[in-house]
């Protein structure tokens, strides 16, 4: 095994998923991988917003979007190296990136790019309207022949 690798959406509260990762990592004696992913879909809904709010003009719009990424992307880099620090306290060697777009795809591709027979994805919670609607609904994980792969939620 060449890592273990973490999967975190920006803004997701798991400490528990990060002491899981890294407990694993120092186990196995091998490093952590850290990818905090920040999604797309949260820029579009902002400046969306508020452009149908009335808030600003849509030639503004632009120009929110660009700052809102750039600010996620800053937050993300912080967290990441926050949780590589974490890692490296407690004995393991750890590296952090960021990554924009779904979860479970960047997951497929930092384990195969890893070749890590371990990952840990974190998921945010989903509300009680989305749970009753889809109950039954499977959690989707990516196909990952070899890998053992832990879901936690936020």
């Amino acid at each position: 095994m060449n890592g273990v690798v973490l999967v975190i959406p920006l803004g997701a509260q798991a400490p528990g998923a990060e002491a899981y990762a890294i407990e694993r990592a120092r186990d196995a004696g091998v490093p952590l991988v850290v990818v905090v992913v920040v999604g797309s879909e949260l820029t579009r809904r902002v400046a969306h917003t508020l452009t149908d709010e009335g808030w600003v003009g849509e030639w503004v719009s632009d120009g929110v979007v660009a700052i809102v990424e750039r600010e996620q992307r800053a937050e993300a880099e912080a967290y990441g190296r926050a949780v590589a620090a974490r890692a490296a306290e407690a004995g393991v060697a750890a590296s952090a990136c960021v990554e924009t777009g779904d979860p479970g795809d960047i997951c497929l591709r930092a384990v195969k790019e890893c070749n890590a027979a371990a990952a840990v994805l974190v998921t945010e919670k989903p509300s009680w309207v989305t749970r009753f609607l889809s109950r039954g609904a499977a959690v989707r994980l990516p196909t990952l022949a070899g890998c053992d792969i832990r879901v936690m939620d936020d």
